[in-house]
């Protein structure tokens, strides 16, 4: 049977399709906002037999990245927090693992809500905090990230500072500086998801304004979260709490993206431009090659991780799309997956992994980060400048 569809405009951002196929009803939003939610009204339930191929993939990612994740990162810091002798270079790894660990964790309730499609099976607590993990995952090890390059840089740069200033219970005081500045960041997250109900199901979104008017429509809830907005059946006119929901939004995401991506990475560029300058001049033939480039590879995860991620969360802002839609359940897998690459880096950074496949995966670890002798050299002469193993 055709499908029937009755279309009905609610302001300049968001508009209602009835659907009406047979004995199915439902009531579809669309929205220039994220998130946008499909409301099933003719059934008792979503339905939940169809898993689209992005979902399939998206489920499958995360089933993979926690698999590998929590025992990778979990070895990760057992080796950098207990095994290894405490330097500034474990102290950095070990926060890396520790933030990787906590997103790794939160996994299995992001698969829930993927299974569920989209329905929330937890409480409301639980919609604040569990989104916003990923969110502190990415500020927490972009910061990390850019907390190492500048060291790298200022050990090259300004090695007599850097050995009479440069220790572990600083890196201890810029981790927690770190974790401090990510929480921060992440209090959007806690202000605007919320749990609304359904036809008996929970489901956990952002509202970032009410909004009012005469619209209704009988299968519909007193409240109810279609993605951005709150429609209420018995408010009375139209207006919109200022600051509108899609400037709430817009700025929110382009924040994010500023300061969990853009502004590290310029950094991270300048410092490892700076740092091949150096190298290349001719005036240090040792500058800690084998922490660079692991900290190299880290980044260029990173970036390719979390890249979809951004670009689909702007646009998603601007461009109203299902497909958009489905690709940013996927783009958030890709993100997740990110916290399972680096122990697999430091694994395949160790030295000589070929030729040492036998070789503990601990002693791999300890390979990949522990700081050779960094040796600088002037014209004929040669000297050592100091013996930092001990000291990252």
């Amino acid at each position: 049977m055709a499908s029937n569809v009755q279309y009905q405009e609610w302001d300049e951002t968001t508009a209602f399709y009835l659907h009406i196929n047979g004995s199915q009803t439902y009531l579809e939003v669309s929205s220039t906002l994220p998130e946008v939610n499909r409301s099933y009204v003719g059934s008792s339930t979503p339905q939940m037999e169809h898993y689209s191929p992005e979902s399939m993939v998206t489920l499958i990612v995360m089933a993979l990245t926690f698999v590998v994740g929590v025992p990778g990162n979990i070895l990760v810091i057992w080796v950098t927090g207990i095994k290894m002798r405490r330097t500034v270079n474990t102290v950095w790894f070990c926060n890396l693992a520790v933030a990787d660990l906590i997103c790794c964790l939160s996994l299995p309730f992001s698969m829930a809500h993927e299974i569920l499609h989209n329905a929330w099976p937890n409480d409301s607590i639980s919609c604040k905090v569990l989104p916003s993990i990923i969110i502190l995952n990415m500020f927490a090890s972009v910061f990390t990230l850019v907390a190492i390059s500048v060291d790298r840089y200022i050990l090259v740069v300004k090695p007599v500072w850097a050995q009479n200033h440069r220790s572990v219970p600083l890196a201890y005081l810029l981790c927690l500086v770190i974790w401090l500045v990510s929480l921060t960041l992440c209090l959007p997250v806690f202000m605007y998801r919320t749990i609304t109900y359904y036809n008996n199901h929970t489901y956990c979104g952002y509202t970032y304004k009410q909004v009012e008017g005469d619209f209704e429509y009988s299968g519909l809830e007193e409240d109810y979260d279609f993605g951005n907005y709150t429609y209420n059946n018995f408010a009375h006119d139209n207006s919109d709490v200022e600051p509108s929901g899609h400037e709430t939004s817009v700025a929110i995401t382009i924040t994010r993206v500023i300061f969990g991506f853009f502004l590290p990475l310029l950094v991270i560029l300048f410092c490892y431009i700076r740092l091949s300058w150096k190298v290349q001049s001719g005036r240090f033939a040792n500058v800690g090659r084998k922490t660079r480039k692991v900290v190299i590879a880290i980044v260029l995860a990173f970036c390719m991780l979390w890249t979809p991620y951004h670009v689909i969360g702007i646009a998603l802002e601007y461009i109203s799309s299902s497909t958009l839609t489905r690709l940013d359940h996927l783009s958030q897998a890709l993100a997740y997956s990110n916290s399972c690459i680096n122990p697999i880096i430091y694994v395949f950074m160790g030295k000589d992994f070929k030729s040492k496949m036998s070789k503990s995966i601990r002693g791999l670890l300890q390979s990949a980060l522990t700081e050779e002798i960094t040796r600088t050299t002037g014209g004929s002469k040669s000297r050592e400048s100091a013996r930092y193993s001990s000291m990252l």
